[in-house]
């Protein structure tokens, strides 16, 4: 090897998932709403966490976040502010 950094591996749907699921343009299989596209910065260690956190659950990054976004933010919204 010539000390060039290895290519990582694109991340895999596992066997069977959503099997029998119709895919459609424009129309979401997992959620109620289709998703949008959204550029957000992050430090490479971030990164590294957040692909190491996905693939323990088997997601995309991007679905792990979704998740996380949807158990974490929505659960804190409907908590009253303390003052």
């Amino acid at each position: 090897m010539s000390g060039q950094p290895r290519k990582p591996k694109n991340y895999k749907m596992p066997k069977g998932h959503f099997a029998g699921v119709p895919r459609r343009r424009d129309k979401s299989v997992m959620h109620e709403e289709k998703k949008v596209k959204w550029n957000i910065m992050v430090t490479p260690t971030a990164k590294e966490l957040i692909s190491e956190a996905a693939k323990l659950q088997n997601f995309s990054a991007s679905e792990f976040i979704e998740r996380w976004a949807r158990t974490q933010l929505v659960k804190n919204e409907e908590k009253p502010l303390e003052e």
